[in-house]
């Protein structure tokens, strides 16, 4: 019944454009780690994976973790409509965003601080024979993402 009367008045939802930000250690730089394809973000086509240049003029790059939390916490959550810059296949490009209410958990499959998939730690995941991987696709975000599966003789290693 919770859940009813939570969709019926937007519970799950708050005002926002659609965006997960994420914060790079090594450069400073902040990117689209994921976004929602039924948001302004989506509508606008803000592609996921993609280097922040500016949000209304600030400059996004921060020399620390704090400061680009304070910078969301403190000036980004009183924008209402901004003007937002990204970097796309070196090219930039300049979209308008006004904040409406979106799905607050926007799910994220990227990290810009994350391993490559071709590490040798993740090559030993892949060729792992008690566990498989598959591509699914999210319909929420538009984008592809990694799943693992424990195979049957992976069950039959543990269960037997």
């Amino acid at each position: 019944m919770l859940q009813f009367l939570k969709s019926l008045f937007g519970g799950n939802k708050k005002p926002g454009t659609g965006i997960m930000f994420a914060y790079q250690f090594e450069t400073g730089k902040v990117y689209v780690a994921s976004r929602l394809i039924d948001s302004p973000a989506g509508r606008a086509s803000v592609p996921n994976q993609v280097e922040v240049v500016s949000i209304d003029g600030h400059r996004m790059m921060f020399p620390s973790r704090d400061l680009f939390l304070k910078y969301f916490k403190e000036i980004y959550v009183n924008l209402k409509s901004f003007t937002f810059v990204f970097t796309e296949n070196s090219t930039s490009k300049s979209v308008i965003l006004s904040k409406e209410l979106v799905q607050s958990n926007i799910p994220v499959y990227w990290d810009p601080n994350g391993l490559c998939p071709d590490t040798a730690e993740d090559k030993r995941i892949i060729e792992n024979v008690y566990l498989r991987t598959r591509v699914c696709w999210c319909h929420v975000t538009g984008q592809y993402y990694s799943v693992l599966d424990v195979t049957m003789l992976g069950l039959k290693t543990i269960f037997l």
